[in-house]
């Protein structure tokens, strides 16, 4: 998909969050200010440092933890769902070799403040699962372009649904 699209996925995504944060009345939630605006988008990219870490760590338990647990959870790749509960996310994880971790970067990240507590985040992924027996080289890699809704919890910011696409095999 090219990238200038993901400006018109924003606004889409920003405009179904605004009919369904509505009130019947219709009530308009209250704009966020500059200030809060910023606060919300520096805790969505907190939580990319966050997941950029954990993967690199091969702390999947923890990793896991940062998908969000509510009932409609969702998770895409290309066109096809793939998780549809932090349960679901956890036992990808379990079928990783230990041997290996994640050496995951965002480019052209893009974080939008979409409401109080909600974050829209489009970027370009390269992961790379890194083989840790064979001195650090990477066993494959892959590309992706990346949309993700960012929901703060009691416990902490936590993706509540994502896409990725890449390339047919995903390698580059």
């Amino acid at each position: 998909m090219p990238f200038p699209t993901w400006r018109a996925l924003g606004l889409a995504g920003a405009l179904v969050l605004a009919a369904c944060t509505s009130g019947a009345g219709g009530d308009r939630a209250m704009p966020l200010s500059l200030l809060a605006e910023r606060a919300i988008e520096d805790s969505a990219r907190m939580l990319l440092e966050q997941f950029r870490r954990l993967g690199a760590a091969a702390r999947w338990d923890s990793l896991a933890g940062l998908y969000d647990d509510a009932p409609n959870f969702s998770w895409i790749e290309s066109g096809r769902v793939v998780a549809r509960s932090r349960a679901d996310i956890r036992r990808g994880f379990d079928t990783l070799s230990p041997q290996l971790s994640l050496a995951t970067t965002f480019d052209s990240l893009e974080v939008h403040a979409l409401a109080a507590g909600v974050a829209f985040v489009q970027t370009r992924t390269t992961t790379q699962f890194i083989d840790k027996s064979s001195s650090g080289a990477p066993a494959f890699s892959f590309m992706t372009t990346m949309t993700m809704l960012i929901v703060r919890r009691a416990d902490g910011w936590k993706i509540r649904h994502g896409h990725a696409s890449g390339p047919p095999n995903g390698a580059h």
